[in-house]
Parts: C-alpha cells; sequence; structure tokens
C-alpha cells in the first residue's frame, strides 16, 4: 500500500507512527518502520484513518476495500483534534523527519 502511494503524489498522505525514506529518482521506499521497526510482510497493521480517505480507498491504497478490515468508529475527527489540543495544552509543530526524500 505504500509503495502504491509513491505513484499518486497529489494525494500525499501524512502518517504519525510510521516513518519511511522514498528514492525520488524511481518514486521507491527505501526504508519502512512502524514505532521505529522494520514493517514485516508477515504482521498485521492496524490503521486510522477519517471517512473521506476510507470512502476512496482504492484511490488512496490501490486495493479494494473488500480485501480489508473496515470498522467504523463513529468518532468525529474534530472531536478527536479537541481532546488531543485539551490533553496536551500546548501544540508542537516541529519537523519530525516521517516522510524522508533520499538523495
Amino acid at each position: 500500500m505504500m509503495q502504491y502511494r509513491m505513484h499518486k503524489p497529489r494525494d500525499l498522505l501524512q502518517v504519525s507512527g510510521l516513518n519511511y525514506e522514498f528514492n525520488p529518482a524511481d518514486n521507491k521506499i527505501v526504508n519502512l518502520t512502524v514505532s521505529g521497526q522494520p514493517v514485516r510482510d508477515d504482521q498485521i497493521y492496524i490503521f486510522v484513518t477519517n471517512n473521506f480517505v476510507t470512502g476512496q480507498f482504492e484511490r488512496f491504497f490501490g486495493i479494494a476495500p473488500s480485501t480489508v478490515k473496515i470498522s467504523p468508529t463513529y468518532v468525529i475527527g474534530r472531536d478527536i483534534l479537541i481532546e488531543a489540543v485539551k490533553a496536551q495544552k500546548r501544540i508542537d509543530s516541529r519537523v519530525e523527519n516521517r516522510i524522508v526524500e533520499k538523495r
């Protein structure tokens, strides 16, 4: 799914908990980690997104939504943001290098 994203730069999705390096010459991911650990093909990963991305799953991820388990949370993204701001009291906007162009 992530390699598919490299060929759709117009729809770049931001990530959290996931880091990747890519080679812009051929749009290939050269390093991909989740929580600092290399991604494994035999591991099942859970991710969260909003209803817009879910509604256009194939466009964003290149696979049919029927091939994955999608479980709605019925939580509004705005409410999650408000809760996070209340809990943190401060928004830190530093660059975390989650998506890195490898040269």
